[in-house]
């Protein structure tokens, strides 16, 4: 039961992790699409 728990929030924290980065290089392409237009 524990291990399971356990192996579920790795799970939700390596999944929250990857959508962060989703998110910053997102937020990265448009920081460098506004610089190019400048």
């Amino acid at each position: 039961f524990i291990l399971k728990v356990l192996h579920t929030k790795v799970g939700n924290y390596v999944s929250l992790k990857a959508q962060l980065g989703i998110l910053s290089n997102a937020i990265a392409k448009r920081i460098e699409q506004r610089k190019s237009k400048n």
